[in-house]
C-alpha cells in the first residue's frame, strides 16, 4: 500500500547503536565469529529497545547491560549486585521487567534456577534503574509482579494468600486478603483502565486430586477482593 510506511529515527537509532554494540563485541572477543552472529537485531541470547526507542539493552541473562542510542554505556547490572550475593547451588537470573512511560527508569528482577533457566515461581527482588545517570535501588518489592497499563500501581505478591497494590505517586500500599488459604499467585492480570485485576491463586498441594485454583477479582475503587472462579486442576 502506497504511501509506505516511514521508520521512526527512534528505531534506525536504536538498530544503528545495536549494530556498532555487535562489532565492539567482536573486536573485543574475535573467539566469538564462530558462533556466528553476535547481538544483532534478530539473533542475540537476549536483547530489548525501550518503547521510547532511546534505550538498548543487552543480557546474557545473568547481567544486563543498558545502552543509550547514541552508544554510550547507562550501566551493567548484575544478578549478584541486585541479589546481594553468589549461590553455590543455584544460578541466578536477571530480566527486564518494566520499562516506564516516561522513559525515566528501568524495572528489572532477578530469579533462581538451574540449566533448563529461572524456576517458575521464584519471588525475585525487583530493582530500579534511572536511565538518566545509570544509579539503581533496591525497590523493597519481590514476588509476583505486575505494573498497571497508566503505570501508576505496581500488584506483586510475595506472601501466601495476600496480593499488594502499591500507588507510585501517592506511596499508599493497600494489602489484600483472600478468604481461603494460597501459598501464591502465578499471574496478576489488570484491566485495560488499570482499576481492576484479575489474580490466579495456586493452593500449596497443587499436585493432590482435591486441590482447588482459584481467579479473585480486586478493585482498586471500591478496595474490595472477591473469588470469581474456582476449580480442580
Amino acid at each position: 500500500r502506497l504511501p509506505l510506511p516511514t521508520v521512526p529515527v527512534s528505531t534506525l537509532n536504536a538498530v544503528a547503536t545495536l549494530d556498532a554494540i555487535s562489532i565492539n563485541l567482536l573486536n573485543q572477543y574475535p573467539e566469538l565469529k564462530a558462533y556466528g552472529i553476535v547481538c544483532s537485531t534478530d539473533t542475540c541470547l537476549g536483547i530489548d529497545v525501550s518503547p521510547n526507542g532511546q534505550n538498548i539493552i543487552v543480557t546474557n541473562t545473568n547481567v544486563i547491560e543498558v545502552f543509550s542510542i547514541d552508544g554510550q554505556r547507562v550501566g551493567v547490572y548484575s544478578f549478584y549486585d541486585l541479589y546481594g550475593y553468589q549461590l553455590d547451588y543455584k544460578d541466578g537470573y536477571v530480566s527486564v521487567i518494566h520499562w516506564s512511560k516516561d522513559g525515566r527508569y528501568l524495572y528489572i528482577t532477578t530469579s533462581l534456577g538451574g540449566d533448563g533457566g529461572p524456576d517458575a515461581h521464584y519471588w525475585g527482588s525487583l530493582g530500579r534503574v534511572n536511565l538518566k545517570n545509570g544509579t539503581w535501588k533496591d525497590t523493597g518489592i519481590s514476588g509476583v509482579i505486575s505494573f498497571s497499563p497508566t503505570d501508576q500501581c505496581i500488584a506483586y505478591s510475595a506472601k501466601e494468600s495476600e496480593v499488594r497494590i502499591l500507588d507510585l505517586q501517592s506511596g499508599e500500599e493497600i494489602t489484600y486478603f483472600t478468604a481461603d488459604y494460597y501459598q501464591y499467585f502465578s499471574k496478576i492480570v489488570w484491566s485495560p483502565t488499570g482499576r481492576r485485576i484479575i489474580v490466579a491463586a495456586t493452593p500449596e498441594d497443587w499436585y493432590a486430586d482435591d486441590a482447588k485454583f482459584a481467579l479473585y477479582m480486586i478493585d482498586l475503587d471500591r478496595k474490595t477482593i472477591y473469588k470469581l472462579h474456582e476449580s480442580a486442576y
